[in-house]
């Protein structure tokens, strides 16, 4: 027993030395780009040193997992996915699913398509290692959905076995035959792929219980294993499968090909099951060689436990000290990586900053410039109307002048005809305005010049000389009322002179009254804007500056402020008188 302890001992001890030995510097990695890391890792990789490749590939993730890079990007999942296979051969499954996790992840977000079927199948395998078939087969049928047959074909025959074998094990035929036929396209193409579509053929057989049609299958297998010398793995399967077949009606066929599956080049996993198996079979028969073959196996179990434990006190060891490196450097780097992305943010917000001003003062320039452009419009506006409120009200007085002439004229042709130079009938006819009652039954659309000047006449003695079209009621009816027409001739007689309807020749004699209100700042300076409005007669605010601004082309409040500028005499403008 002590000798056994020191074994150990020493043992660990040599692991510990050994692993001390290809401990990195990490420092000197740091010269290397990714691209040659990630070559050198696979160099080690090639020659099965795959400590150092795990070691290698760590550092690449850890070192670039941050640099969102396209290629850097690639060159990580693919890392991530050498990291999962190897974890995977030695037998840590959980690692080896975190690995391809995270290399799923990368490759999905930067749409790698040419490398997410080779990780959707390596996951498919963990899951059928945990007898989750279920989840194998969707991930395996994700992986042949993304693999392209026409660059990945190996890489798709390969799906297609692992998914034949997973049918088989759920005991699925016709979907197993499904698949099968998919694969049976490219038979005669290369060794290996002949050998699965032989062994998967018997495979399918026996699951749809046609074991004697198998045998035949499963025999060729083990025939063309031999011819081609695929190696023993390869016809040591095919002889388990045929031992398997003849264990219930050929005891003696299943030992036959179970001791020719064991060779001594086996895995020493592959040797146990077999010893394990051959020791169940030998009890009935021969009690001897069941001692014999059991002793082999318990052997073997505590060579490879010994072994095993060896190796995975190693591993884990490894596997800490790798994962711990990992961290500092992913550590490291992605201080380095928030420090380049800080200064380039700080710089970004500068610059930014600096166009933001530059903007912001070219607008407040052109601001300025349009202010004083919009400042001088508004004050030519002003000038203009002002202009046109001073013709208006000379327009009006040569009018009302004309009148008075015309009224006198009556008067002295009314004295004249006193004399009876003159018919009085004539006169009166001629110039004395028409009974209104003929009109009651006249069309509109017939009144002569005449009869319109008499309407526009009295239209225009209602606007010139009373305040009515000032009130807030104020409308053609009530201007029927007050002139003793028809509304509809009012109507009519309006349109054909002004061109506009009822509303839009009011509203323009209210504007101009606005506008004279608002100039007139002694009396109604203290006038607010909606004061103003329902002085002129309107009850909306809002309308009152939409019909200002559209008759005048500039607010109520801005006019309001130029006339009371103008009266302090801070702006010159061109009287009105």
């Amino acid at each position: 027993m002590k000798n056994i302890i020191l074994v150990i001992i020493i043992t660990l001890h040599n692991i510990t030395t050994v692993y001390a030995e290809k401990k990195f510097d990490y420092e000197s990695l740091s010269r290397y780009s990714i691209d040659e890391l990630f070559q050198y890792a696979n160099q080690y990789l090639e020659h099965n040193d795959n400590d150092t490749a795990m070691a290698y590939f760590l550092y690449v993730i850890g070192g670039y997992e941050f640099d969102k890079n396209r290629d850097t990007q690639y060159i990580c999942a693919r890392s991530h996915i050498a990291v999962g296979s190897i974890y995977y051969k030695q037998g840590y499954y959980s690692k080896a699913f975190d690995s391809y996790t995270n290399a799923i992840k990368i490759s999905e977000e930067n749409n790698f398509i040419d490398i997410l079927p080779q990780i959707y199948n390596n996951l498919g395998s963990i899951y059928c290692t945990w007898q989750d078939y279920t989840q194998g087969l969707f991930y395996y049928q994700k992986a042949l959905e993304y693999t392209s047959l026409q660059q990945q074909e190996k890489l798709y025959q390969k799906i297609l076995i692992n998914i034949i074998g997973v049918y088989c094990e759920k005991k699925e035929t016709k979907a197993a035959r499904s698949y099968y036929n998919r694969l049976y396209q490219f038979y005669d193409q290369d060794t290996l792929t002949n050998y699965f579509c032989l062994l998967n053929k018997g495979l399918i057989l026996i699951t749809e219980g046609r074991e004697k049609e198998a045998v035949k299958y499963i025999h060729q297998t083990c025939e063309y294993a031999e011819l081609n010398q695929l190696g023993s793995g390869y016809l040591s399967s095919a002889y388990v499968t045929l031992a398997q077949l003849y264990e219930k009606i050929y005891p003696d066929s299943a030992l036959y090909y179970y001791r020719k599956a064991l060779t001594d080049d086996l895995p020493p996993y592959m040797q146990r099951n077999l010893l394990k198996q051959l020791s169940r079979l030998y009890r009935k028969k021969d009690k001897q060689k069941a001692i014999y073959y059991t002793n082999r196996y318990l052997l073997l179990s505590d060579s490879l436990f010994d072994e095993n434990e060896i190796n995975r006190m190693k591993g884990s060891q490894f596997i800490y000290e790798s994962e711990k490196n990992f961290q500092e450097i992913k550590e490291l780097n992605k201080e380095k990586l928030e420090q380049k992305q800080q200064i380039k943010a700080q710089r970004t917000v500068m610059l930014i900053s600096v166009i933001i001003f530059a903007i912001f003062s070219i607008m407040f320039i052109l601001l300025v410039i349009q202010k004083k452009k919009l400042s001088q419009a508004y004050k030519d506006l002003f000038l203009r109307s002002n202009a046109i409120l001073a013709k208006d009200k000379e327009n009006q007085q040569i009018r009302e002048g004309l009148e008075n002439i015309i009224l006198n004229l009556k008067k002295q042709l009314s004295d004249f005809s006193e004399t009876g130079s003159v018919s009085s009938q004539n006169v009166e006819s001629h110039y004395t305005q028409p009974d209104q009652d003929s009109y009651k039954q006249q069309s509109a659309d017939k009144l002569t010049d005449k009869q319109k000047e008499h309407i526009l006449s009295a239209v225009n003695q209602v606007i010139n000389n009373t305040e009515a079209i000032y009130d807030c009621d104020f409308n053609i009816e009530l201007l029927a009322d007050m002139t003793g027409y028809n509304s509809k001739y009012l109507s009519k007689v309006i349109n054909d002179t002004y061109q506009c309807n009822f509303r839009t020749f009011i509203n323009e004699y209210r504007i101009k009254e606005a506008q004279k209100r608002l100039l007139n700042t002694k009396e109604y300076g203290n006038y607010t804007i909606n004061a103003i409005a329902q002085s002129v007669g309107y009850k909306s605010h809002a309308n009152f500056i939409l019909l200002f601004k559209k008759h005048v082309g500039i607010s109520p409040s801005a006019y309001q402020k130029m006339a009371k500028e103008y009266d302090s005499g801070n702006l010159l403008f061109h009287s009105m008188d």
